[in-house]
Order: structure tokens, then C-alpha cells, then sequence
């Protein structure tokens, strides 16, 4: 009766102080839902000391049988339980202070407690601890314990080939760098460049959008949260900013080539910028495109940089071209009979 694996593996969590006495009917609800069963009757029984890895197995096995764990493999099955233990598991910050309280009393009362702690939540699992084959050896440094570890299972073949196909990424995750418009502000301002008058530039249609309707793909780029201000409104030029590739889908304008372009939008306060917009691109073809996008750019020698800045007569450039002309020096970017490394080089000229 699973009502009984159910009533099983809550008395367990409170047994082991995972849970207390006031978190039992809340601790049955979790795995109900984790479970996704609908009716529960408590058998109101006293279990005595609770052996988790029987337990375990039934919830699993009718998990199994009814669909709801759709994969029987040993890799799946791990996921699961996983999951029906996390329900279980205090916070980490729990976890975290209780071990540091013991730690100023003595370090090794907190490790021990962390080692029974990691087993009663079945992170270390003690049944197939009990398959791994022990022994000691003697060593010119004293005894050496070795082990053979038989209680991580290999990958099974279902596993292996559903990981052939890709990762699962699960949906979308939207960030916006700038809070300026409401939701529906942002949803009426993608509606009004997608029926913009544009011209098209090759795959895309380029037009004018709000930079707070601007999101940014977080599942393959760095958080943008994270990014340091950039600019303000005094050093912002617009003669080094190129319009952001932005791809439509689901309703929102994704940046896939200029996250850092919105962001020193932002820091500058500009409101509005040019976009070239992709249409028809899922979140795995703006993936690529993103870990592609620099493919086709020529990078710029850094003795080509040079010539350059001092054809702008910046400063520091033209001191340096003052002073290597007067020794019969220029700068290049290899030495004659070599190969060119990355760094501008200063060598002698051909007379």
C-alpha cells in the first residue's frame, strides 16, 4: 500500500531531524507531490526505526507503474529519489549554521555530523556503501585504506543515448536591463517594431526599439545583473556602436549579438537604439549564432592599432612613432624571418 511508503518516509525525515514533529502533515503533502497523488489515508502506525533504501524503492516502483517516473533505469531512479529527498532536506543555510555551531566546539563533532547528515538525506547512500570492497595495505608511510567504489553506477544506455540528443535547457530565461517600461509597455513596444515601417539588411529588418523592450537570453549568456556599469551619457559615442542583433520569439526581443551594446545604452541613459531584427530563430539556433558571432570579425594587429592611433595623433602613439624614427625603428608585427606573434614588435628598419 503506498500510503504506508509515504507515511514511511516522513516518520523517517523526523526520525533523523530532518524535519520536526510540526512539519510532518507538510512533509506528507511534499511528497504526495513530488509522487502527484491525489488521495492519501495516514495509516496512524508506529514504524519503529526505519531501513530508507525499501522504502525508496516502492515509492519508485509505483512511481513507475503509473507514468509518473517514465524512465526505470538506475540513472532516472537516482533523479528521482533525488528529488523526493530534496523535498526533505533543510535549507542550506540551516545546514550551514548548525555545522559551523559545532565546528567552534570541536571540527571533528561537526564533520561527523555532516558525514550522518549527507546519509540520512541519501546523498551518501549506505546500502550500496556496503557493496564497496574495502581493504588495507601496508606502506613504508603506514597503512594505506584502498577501495573499490561499487556503489556509483555506470550510465545506463538509455541514459547515454537520450544524452547524444542535447541537453535539456529547459524554457526561456528573460532578463531586462532596464526597468523603464511595464510589462505591457514592453509587449505594446516589440508589437509596434514588428509592424514598423523597416528595411530589410540581408536576413534582418532593422528599425528603432526602446532599449527596456530589449531582453537578454540568460541560459547562454553571462547574467546581466552581473555586468559592471559601463558608460554614462558624458562617454557614450555613437560612432563607435553598431545597431544590436536581436531575435523575436515567443513576443520578445532577444539580444543575441549587443548585450553589452544595451547595457552601455543603459548606463547612458539612451532610450532608444537601432536594432537588426532575426525572425523565426528557436533559443538553440540563437545559441549558436551567439557562440558564432565573432567568427567572421578580422582582428584588428595590435602594430596596425598603433599606425592607426597615430594617424589620429593620439598622445602616448605619437611620442612612441617620435622616438622609434629618430633610432631608425619601426613597429611591426613580426621580426624579419619569423613568424608574426599577437603583440606589435619594435625592429629595425631596412636601410
Amino acid at each position: 500500500m503506498i500510503d504506508n511508503a509515504v507515511s514511511k518516509l516522513a516518520a523517517y525525515a523526523l526520525q533523523t531531524g530532518l524535519i520536526e514533529e510540526c512539519d510532518y502533515t507538510w512533509a506528507v503533502n511534499t511528497i504526495l507531490d513530488v509522487l502527484k497523488l491525489d488521495s492519501y489515508t495516514d495509516p496512524k502506525q508506529e514504524w519503529g526505526e526505519i531501513e530508507l533504501a525499501p522504502v525508496l524503492e516502492e515509492l519508485l516502483d509505483d512511481a513507475h507503474a503509473r507514468g509518473v517516473l517514465t524512465e526505470n533505469s538506475v540513472v532516472y531512479r537516482d533523479l528521482f529519489d533525488t528529488e523526493l529527498m530534496g523535498r526533505l532536506t533543510p535549507r542550506p543555510a540551516l545546514v550551514t549554521n548548525l555545522f559551523q555551531k559545532l565546528c567552534e566546539k570541536s571540527p571533528k563533532k561537526a564533520t561527523d555530523w555532516y558525514y550522518k547528515f549527507s546519509q540520512d538525506t541519501n546523498y551518501i547512500r549506505r546500502d550500496r556503501i556496503a557493496k564497496d570492497m574495502q581493504w588495507k595495505a601496508p606502506t613504508e608511510y603506514g597503512e594505506l585504506d584502498i577501495t573499490i567504489n561499487l556503489s556509483k553506477p555506470e550510465k545506463d544506455p538509455k541514459a547515454i543515448a537520450a544524452a547524444k540528443k542535447g541537453i535539456d535547457v529547459g524554457p526561456s530565461k528573460m532578463v531586462y536591463l532596464s526597468d523603464a517600461l511595464t510589462t505591457s509597455e514592453r509587449a505594446a513596444a516589440v508589437k509596434a517594431a514588428m509592424t514598423a515601417s523597416t528595411f530589410a539588411y540581408g536576413p534582418y529588418k532593422v528599425t528603432n526599439v526602446p532599449v527596456a523592450a530589449i531582453a537578454v537570453e540568460s541560459k547562454y549568456q553571462r547574467d546581466p545583473k552581473k555586468w559592471e556599469q559601463l558608460l554614462t551619457r558624458e562617454t557614450f559615442d555613437w560612432a563607435k556602436f553598431e545597431a544590436v542583433v536581436v531575435s523575436y520569439r515567443d513576443g520578445v526581443l532577444y539580444a543575441v549579438d549587443g548585450g553589452h551594446r544595451v547595457k552601455y545604452a543603459v548606463d547612458a541613459g539612451i532610450e532608444t537604439l537601432p536594432v537588426k531584427i532575426l525572425e523565426g530563430k528557436t533559443l538553440e539556433q540563437e545559441a549558436r549564432q551567439f557562440a558564432t558571432q565573432k567568427d567572421q570579425v578580422v582582428t584588428i594587429k595590435a602594430a596596425q592599432r598603433f599606425k592607426a592611433d597615430v594617424v589620429a595623433k593620439d598622445r602616448t602613439a605619437s611620442i612612441i612613432y617620435a622616438l622609434c624614427d629618430s633610432f631608425g625603428l619601426t613597429v611591426t608585427n613580426k621580426v624579419q624571418g619569423t613568424k608574426a606573434p599577437m603583440k606589435a614588435i619594435v625592429s629595425a628598419k631596412k636601410s
